[in-house]
């Protein structure tokens, strides 16, 4: 009897105790400033507090089975839990989670590769590195900008209907290679040439529930992603100032501060807009839908140059006709863009026998206009993307209506034209 009421007694002391900590451990979760402390005060819940919580009940069942089962709980605990809070801790570090100021020094510094762009400004900022070790450059500065301006061939833009082209100037890989282009056709047709940068302030700032304590890292992140933005669009406008004073091609820099609408308003006073393919409006790796160029043409103010590579010339040129209502214009609207007017064009039809029809009535346009044209057969919207890729590998340019066709679930297991004719082609036109 006496070891039965001290069993009860411990038990439920060990329960108290148990209680107290897993509660400690909750207000730690709230109050700490990064998530390797908070992760550090859930461990203590899950191991200690639920341990001897786990504990507690066994003793105070009074049987030696639950006094057993309870301490095999703990046990369990104290071997998985650490692991798996390692394993966590590790991923956040390498993943590049904020470190409170109050952190005095960084042991993993040097050890662990790091993701640190959005960590405290009190903190040492470090560039990712590359397998040789030296520093991998993510912004458009990493481009090597090439000189020969004027060495393309033919005629690349009529300059009755190219006037006035805008650079939009987001950084990434591709920023080079599409203010090259861009500098091309200025020349080539002597249009004036605008470098725009745009930030929208509020881009990124996470509005819907988050869990306890990540408003404040919500919008901590914002800030940095915000002031990453501008620090983005600073050396983009400066690239496009150094290229147009080597170049002697004259350029007017612009800068759009505030709700997407205002960019999307200044692409309005433009004949084509030109954009590296790839990037979205943070300047980051995009999905297709997410891409600045999607950006730009869903405002269907012109046509969108999106560039992946810069060529040397645009000789033969494709153009999709799928069986959208943007499709029934694609080869007016091309044709008014006065882009590569020597190119030959190849009209190629997406699928339904409705495109054929569209396509044969694009082609007698094209013809009438005294384009060199060729009807293709149909691409298939079931076929490989290999095959796909090996008809429109010939081509400079693909115009067409959109980057992505994928809507609803039956177009996420198939391969998709549009994306192939993206991911193929050195242009993309958006019309």
């Amino acid at each position: 009897m006496t070891l039965l009421l001290l069993a009860e007694v411990l038990g439920a002391a060990l329960l108290v105790t148990g209680s107290l900590i897993i509660g400690i451990s909750g207000i730690g979760l709230v109050r700490l400033g990064d998530p390797f402390m908070r992760m550090h005060a859930a461990t203590k819940s899950g191991v200690v507090g639920a341990g001897l919580v786990m504990l507690g009940a066994g003793l105070a069942s009074g049987t030696v089975g639950g006094a057993l089962t309870g301490m095999a709980g703990m046990v369990f605990l104290f071997f998985t839990a650490p692991v798996a809070s390692h394993v966590l801790g590790r991923a956040a570090y390498i993943a590049g989670a904020p470190i409170t100021p109050s952190t005095v020094q960084d042991a993993l510094a040097g050890v662990l590769p790091r993701n640190v762009h959005d960590i405290d400004p009190a903190r040492t900022v470090r560039r990712p590195r590359n397998r040789q070790g030296a520093a991998k450059e993510t912004t458009m500065t990493a481009v090597q900008i090439r000189s020969d301006y004027a060495q393309s061939t033919g005629l690349m833009a009529d300059p009755r209907a190219v006037r006035r082209i805008t650079a939009w100037l987001v950084g990434g890989e591709r920023q080079g290679e599409a203010l090259g282009v861009a500098f091309d056709l200025a020349r080539a047709s002597g249009a004036a040439l605008t470098g725009l940068s745009a930030i929208d302030p509020d881009a990124g700032y996470r509005r819907e529930p988050v869990p306890a304590g990540g408003i404040y890292w919500a919008a901590r992140l914002a800030g940095r992603r915000r002031q990453q933005m501008r620090t983005q669009a600073a050396e983009a406008l400066a690239d496009f100032e150094r290229i147009s004073a080597e170049t002697g091609i004259a350029g007017k820099a612009r800068h759009e501060e505030g709700p997407l609408d205002k960019a999307l308003v200044a692409l309005a006073g433009c004949d084509l807009v030109v954009t590296p393919a790839g990037t979205d409006r943070l300047g980051a790796p995009a999905a297709y839908r997410d891409e600045v160029a999607a950006l730009a043409a869903s405002a269907r103010t012109g046509p969108v140059l999106r560039v992946s590579r810069r060529p040397i010339s645009v000789s033969r040129v494709a153009l999709l006709v799928d069986n959208s209502s943007h499709a029934q214009t694609l080869a007016q609207t091309f044709l008014h863009s006065g882009l590569y007017p020597h190119a030959e064009v190849t009209v190629i039809p997406l699928g339904q026998q409705a495109a054929e029809r569209l396509a044969q009535e694009q082609v007698e346009l094209l013809e009438a206009h005294g384009r060199r044209v060729l009807l293709a057969p149909p691409i298939g919207l079931s076929e490989d993307a290999k095959v796909m890729q090996e008809r429109l590998q010939p081509f400079d340019l693909i115009a067409m209506t959109t980057l992505s066709d994928r809507v609803g679930w039956f177009s996420q297991i198939r391969e998709s034209a549009h994306e192939t004719a993206a991911d193929t082609a050195s242009l993309t036109l958006l019309l």
